[in-house]
């Protein structure tokens, strides 16, 4: 009788137990959510969404009615976006672990912000990094940006800057991108970059550890889903696998997400610890056609064919075009030449790499472009007909591409190792590059005028992209030509005046005065060409001998950005495959 009590309240808890589990597993899943995030008025589509890890607010880069480039965030139960920060292109924002604040690389600093309103605050130096992730402990890890450089870290509150990953440069290991903390606050994902073809290899490493462990291919970034799940690109699709972090390996096959994400291979996704995803969806048409305009914006025809065209360059004589685009393997680029009159195109490269940035000859017999086919970009040269061998020219290390070629027979060069920097060399190879604009900032897009004796380019010196023109006989002076913001600038084929992109992506027409010394008028603008989004990008326009068309690399269907969508408790669907 003592027992009777107990035993009857120990029936009750049994079935209790029993009746809660039965009630748990018949509940309804919660429910998936899709919505689509509107840009900001009048500004472009989002760029780069960030989740946060509570999953309650968007982070993405956008301009503003002015075409500056900002760091905008989003509560998911509100309508409106508020800016935040300033950005500039190639950074993307990170969440701290507790929803509260965004770091960011922006004019060569690590930089955190409150998200409830503040002025951003600076961690340390980042001369070329592009990615962070901010871990549980306290710690940032982040990248080099394009100088394939190791994965770095440093306390959130500012400290000294530590080694987080090792290159083994004896074995050609490539530099290392993309860091994502896992839960712990220890353990990490991150890539190798393999410029030699789409992404790299999924790694895990551990803070003050050598160790790594390699489990597979990703075409771009790699995130951790909680509990036990990866998410990354492989082509325009999203992918999600299983991972055991003890083992340091990947468990059963991977699992399509969703189709037509797009990123320009680094994935423009991101997925909170709570379950919710975001994503660039590809647009409708995404590809481009290259249309002539004149100095109104108002098209006068099309050269060709729509396509994927990613590189843009006239001859001399204007007769024919050079772009890169997909040759027979449609994820690497390859150089063709279009024939304008004619109408028809001539494929010049073939190697299944990718080759990307034509550059005429000033007498349009040859066409110089960088190849990763050996494992880095390297400038290389062949015949315009494709006829003949291929030359290489004399290589610096890291990764090299050509930007100009001037009369006498000057090549102009971007490195982009540690950063990006300008080199000159002879275009016949019979001598090394020698470096000409090499410092802390980031200089690309070097053009050599039609009299060879200056040279225009773009540097962020200041914080942003402006264009700047320095004399070629090594005499001091520089001119700044933008005024707010510019780059991919072009000569008149008379040097007699200058074309770029401004901040609010206008095209912009500078009349200049050239010879023993340098003069730049006011800025006009002409019009906003509607340029496509490209990868590791050239240029997207050129124009005419005159000055008096230009040749636009236009994103089809013009009007359909690329719009972000958000999914709520995704992974519920995963569970249904």
């Amino acid at each position: 009788r003592a027992l009777l009590p107990w035993a009857v309240a120990g029936a009750c808890a049994a079935v209790a137990i029993a009746l809660g589990a039965w009630l748990l597993l018949r509940a309804p899943a919660r429910p998936v959510v899709r919505f689509v995030v509107s840009p900001p008025a009048g500004s472009g589509a989002p760029q780069w969404p960030r989740v946060s890890p509570d999953g309650s607010t968007l982070a993405f880069l956008g301009t503003d009615s002015t075409g500056t480039m900002r760091l905008w965030i989003r509560r998911l139960d509100e309508i409106e976006p508020r800016a935040i920060a300033p950005m500039v292109v190639g950074s993307r924002p990170f969440w701290s672990p507790d929803s509260r604040w965004l770091g960011y690389i922006e004019a060569g600093k690590l930089k955190r912000v409150p998200v409830s309103g503040g002025a951003p605050i600076a961690v340390c130096d980042v001369p070329h990094g592009s990615d962070g992730s901010w871990g549980a402990g306290g710690m940032i890890l982040f990248d080099g940006g394009p100088s394939g450089d190791s994965i770095r870290f440093v306390p959130a509150g500012g400290g000294p800057v530590r080694a987080a990953t090792f290159l083994d440069r004896e074995h050609h290991d490539p530099g290392h991108a993309w860091p994502f903390f896992l839960p712990d606050g220890r353990h990490f994902l991150y890539m190798t970059v393999d410029p030699a073809s789409n992404g790299g290899t999924m790694r895990l490493g551990e803070l003050g550890s050598k160790k790594f462990w390699a489990f597979g291919h990703s075409d771009g970034r790699v995130e951790f889903a909680p509990p036990d799940r990866i998410v990354y690109p492989s082509g325009s699709n999203l992918m999600a696998q299983r991972i055991d972090v003890r083992a340091g390996r990947t468990v059963g096959d991977p699992v399509t997400v969703v189709e037509g994400v797009t990123g320009n291979n680094a994935g423009e996704f991101s997925v909170s610890a709570g379950g919710t995803l975001a994503f660039t969806a590809r647009a409708a048409n995404s590809g481009s056609q290259l249309v002539w305009c004149d100095r109104s914006g108002r098209r006068l025809g099309v050269a060709g064919p729509s396509g994927a065209y990613q590189d843009v360059a006239l001859s001399p004589d204007g007769s024919r075009v050079a772009v890169s685009m997909p040759g027979g393997d449609a994820s690497t680029l390859d150089i063709w030449v279009r024939d304008l009159a004619r109408g028809t195109n001539s494929r010049l490269t073939f190697d299944a790499s990718d080759e990307i940035w034509p550059v005429w000859s000033p007498d349009g017999t040859r066409i110089a472009y960088a190849s990763s086919h050996t494992g880095n970009f390297k400038i290389y040269v062949r015949a315009a007909n494709g006829l003949g061998a291929v030359d290489s020219l004399p290589w610096n290390g890291g990764q090299q591409g050509p930007m100009s070629w001037s009369k006498d027979g000057t090549m102009a060069s971007a490195t982009f190792t540690q950063g990006w920097d300008l080199y000159t060399q002879p275009a016949d190879g019979s001598k090394p590059p020698r470096a000409i604009m090499a410092t802390p900032a980031n200089e690309t897009r070097a053009q050599l005028s039609p009299d060879s004796r200056w040279m225009a380019y773009s540097s962020d010196e200041s914080g942003r992209f402006e264009v700047y023109v320095v004399p070629m006989s090594g005499a001091s002076g520089k001119w700044q030509v933008s005024a707010s913001g510019g780059t991919y600038p072009r000569w008149r084929a008379d040097g007699r005046e200058l074309y770029f992109i401004s901040g609010d992506q206008t095209l912009e027409a500078v009349p200049v005065e050239v010879g023993d010394t340098f003069r730049a008028g006011t800025p006009v603008a002409l019009f906003k060409p509607r340029l496509i989004r490209t990868g590791l990008t050239g240029y997207r326009y050129d124009v005419s001998a005159d000055g008096q068309r230009f040749l636009i690399n236009e994103a089809l269907n013009a009007g359909a950005e690329a719009p972000v969508i958000v999914v709520m408790n995704w992974a519920q669907e995963l569970s249904k495959r």
